[in-house]
Parts: C-alpha cells; structure tokens; sequence
C-alpha cells in the first residue's frame, strides 16, 4: 500500500516520503513512480497501488529534445484551452501545427500564444482569443511566424503562482543557439 509518511521534524514541518510495503525500485528505475491504476475522482473505489512503471517524465513530454523548450504562460485567454497564468507549457518545434493546436507565433513585435481554426477558405487562421476579440481583430496568420506547437501544459493545482521563476532569464533566440550537444 502507497502512504505519505512525514519525515521526523523538529520544530517545521518537512516534506512528505512515499512509503510502500512494495519491493523497492529495481536499481535500473529511473523517473517517477506511476501508480499501475487510476485514481477515481468522483465516488472512492479500490485503486491498485501497485507501481506500474518508473515514469521519465523528460521522456514522456518531450518527443524532440533538440526541438523542444518550456515557456510560462502570461495571461488567462487561452483559459479554455486549458492554459493559466503562470503555467509552463511544452513547446515542440519539430511538430507540424494542425487546426486545434495551440502555437506559439513570433510577429506584431512579440511573442503570443494562440489557437489555430480552420478559416473559411480551409486554410490555417489563428483563433480570436477571449470574447472580447470579434473574429475581424485577429491578424492573418501570415503576418505571424509559427515557432512551435504547444504539447503539454502543467499547472499548479495549490493557489500560490506568484513566485518569480528560478534561474537566469534568456531570450528563445538566444535558446535557438546553443546546439543539442552544448546543452
């Protein structure tokens, strides 16, 4: 059985362990552990916590390494999208962009994040963001460049996003740079 056991604290509270009265992870494991069932949302259910595999998480959101990077998400118009203020999206490069896509475009003096439609000529269009946009404000799509394909977003289900992000800002020209085998 999967239980959270917190660690032995003086004083503060610490961080939460997995424990489990299953064999340990095989010396080869390498990721995270995915438990082998679902977990129910609505009514409780038995749910075998047994460990299906040892989940790279690298492996499983990134399809091209060389092609791919992770941007933070600014604003709440692609809301239903399924995309949030201060979420990190999985951008692929690599992935060609269909209707439905959510893309990151380069054009009007910046970077955006928007969905592309099918216009009515069948052509690729980007998508008017929000209901405060009519469809006549939304630029063609030919005025944009398309960087790359949003794959995968994670967001944070507790209420705190204002943390700034760690670590030293760079611009995505400077990422586009620096080869696979320099990073």
């Amino acid at each position: 059985m999967l239980a959270l056991a917190p660690e032995p604290t003086v004083g503060r509270i610490g961080p939460s362990q997995p424990v489990s009265d299953h064999a340990a992870a095989p010396q080869s494991a390498v990721g995270w552990p995915l438990l082998a069932g679902p977990v129910p949302t609505e009514a409780p259910a038995p749910v075998d916590d047994g460990v299906e595999c040892w989940l790279d998480l690298d492996a499983h959101l990134i399809r091209n390494p060389e092609a791919s990077f992770l941007a933070r998400v600014r604003g709440n118009a692609l809301w239903e999208a399924g995309l949030h203020d201060g979420d990190l999206v999985v951008i692929d490069r690599a992935v060609p962009p269909l209707a439905g896509s959510v893309v990151l475009v380069a054009g009007a003096g910046g970077f955006v994040l928007r969905r592309l439609d099918r216009a009515a000529d069948g052509k690729l269009a980007l998508e008017p963001t929000g209901h405060h946009h009519p469809a006549g404000d939304t630029p063609p799509l030919r005025e944009f460049e398309i960087l790359g394909v949003a794959r995968w977003v994670v967001h944070r289900l507790w209420p705190s996003r204002d943390a700034p992000p760690e670590g030293e800002s760079r611009s995505f020209r400077d990422l586009s740079a620096i080869s696979p085998t320099t990073r």
